[in-house]
């Protein structure tokens, strides 16, 4: 029959498949646990839909759009006995599939951006000055200042620290495939359900390269670039029939079926089994593999405003720079400000209590602007400096790794083409909670060297398992 091609008979109940754009195999991934009923069919090329036959309480009323696909669907049955292919072409975005490679692109930009704004402070604090009210004057701190918090504590009139970092962190999640209902686009009856997911992943390098100038004795300004290497790939993962799982590219169909409940049989028993393709072998723009660039550069000043008792307080400002670099993951190509309060107690000559709290906003990405705060404790003996404790950010607005919709093409006798709808969740929360820890050596009388790693303790958003950082500065 013109237009399609034998496959052979599943042992389960038909479903359809259609052609994807190109495929390759993959991994086997967990089936949808979805609760969701009245499924049926289709895929990432141009689908066949059909949909199960409805009761008519009369028998001289017409058939509607969906009686006219069953009697399409059983009498191409009846004449092939067997699931059928659509071998149309592909729409280029055809079920959403550069909608996922864009979600995919975004999504580490992003990711790439939280792990920078949740490293180490980038302003030089390690020798500072304080104010001694024997005197009535500030002079240099026989304590070192911490690595993982922010101090409030400025470097001294006319001093210029300069600070290099280097960092490094993988970032990589496996989406299972979420539940697509898929409705006729001619009058939105139900056509079938299928299930598509994602892969992605990035290591990334990054150097800051900064540095802090003061003002006065209680100001000071900070500026640090940002230099990102990021090697990115990203796959995604669709069902496909048993016997097509090893066929070449193109000529592989996507399986859709008329309930969830087959749907979910044909993954049970193996008739199907999902397989991932890269986005660049099947036509779509990701930029894989490795890439270098600038991210957001900053600038920022410091102000010390209460010095009393053991208490010291200070207000900080930091703006940051689009990216000229964001299609090489280097970071987000939108504007941001900080404004933040920094706050530090001495508990004892050695014992200080950190806590500073500030809103990030971006003038363009909601998922990139945060609530966030940092609450620790820093243990400082002449030369050396622990710190441990906990930070974090609550974010806007969350990341979405799928589109909620995606298109399907028409195919002969279903000119209308199909809609696809998720019905999963397809959100990566807004609440990050880290476990802070680092340790500064003075090495000279005007050089440090640090070391400092964050731990994810919430699964929130694409992240980490955790970052490490190692920086060194010097004082002139």
């Amino acid at each position: 029959m013109e237009g399609l091609q034998e496959i052979p008979r599943p042992r389960m109940p038909l479903s359809t498949c259609v052609r994807p754009s190109v495929s390759s195999v993959g991994r086997r991934w967990p089936v949808p646990d979805h609760r969701e009923t009245a499924p049926r069919s289709v895929g990432l090329g141009r689908p066949v839909p059909f949909s199960q036959p409805r009761a008519e309480p009369r028998a001289e009323r017409l058939p509607d759009a969906r009686t006219r696909n069953v009697a399409i669907f059983w009498l191409l049955w009846l004449l092939v006995g067997h699931p059928i292919a659509a071998l149309s072409q592909p729409l280029p975005n055809q079920y959403g599939g550069q909608d996922r490679a864009d979600a995919a692109s975004r999504m580490i930009v992003i990711a790439v951006q939280q792990g920078i704004s949740s490293l180490p402070p980038t302003s030089g604090q390690s020798f500072v000055y304080d104010y001694d009210p024997a005197i009535d004057s500030y002079v240099t701190s026989p304590r070192l200042g911490p690595i993982s918090f922010r101090s409030p504590l400025t470097i001294g009139e006319g001093r210029l620290s300069v600070r290099l970092a280097g960092s490094y962190f993988h970032i990589g999640k496996s989406f299972e495939p979420v539940t697509y209902a898929v409705t006729d686009r001619r009058d939105g009856s139900a056509v079938g359900f299928t299930a598509l997911g994602l892969h992605v992943d990035a290591d990334v390098g990054l150097v800051n390269v900064g540095g802090t100038y003061g003002l006065t004795d209680w100001a000071d300004l900070t500026l640090n670039i940002p230099i990102t290497v990021v090697d990115a790939h990203a796959e995604q993962v669709y069902p496909v029939l048993r016997e097509q799982a090893e066929l070449p590219p193109d000529q592989a169909g996507v399986v859709f079926g008329p309930t969830l409940g087959l749907f979910r049989d044909y993954l049970r028993t193996g008739t199907a089994v999902f397989r991932s393709e890269s986005f660049e072998t099947s036509g779509k723009e990701f930029n894989s593999g490795t890439s270098a660039g600038v991210g957001r550069i900053s600038f920022g000043g410091k102000f010390l405003f209460l010095t009393t008792g053991g208490l010291r307080a200070a207000f900080s400002t930091e703006f940051f720079f689009p990216s000229p670099n964001q299609k090489e993951f280097a970071g987000s190509d939108s504007a941001a400000i900080l404004p933040r309060l920094i706050g530090m107690y001495e508990l004892s000559e050695a014992v200080r209590f950190h806590l500073d709290t500030g809103y990030d906003y971006d003038f363009e990405v909601a998922e990139l602007s945060r609530f966030v705060w940092n609450v620790g404790v820093s243990i400082a003996p002449p030369g050396i400096t622990f710190d441990f404790g906990l930070g974090g950010s609550e974010f806007q607005q969350a990341v979405r790794w799928t589109p909620r919709t995606a298109a399907a093409s028409a195919v002969p006798g279903f000119p209308g083409g199909f809609d696809l709808t998720a019905i999963g969740n397809i959100d990566l929360g807004t609440t990050f909670v880290d476990f802070l820890g680092g340790l500064k050596i003075k090495l000279a009388d005007n050089a440090v060297l640090g070391g400092s790693v964050n731990v994810p303790l919430t699964s929130d958003g694409l992240r980490a398992d955790a970052v490490g950082t190692v920086a060194a500065e010097v004082y002139f």
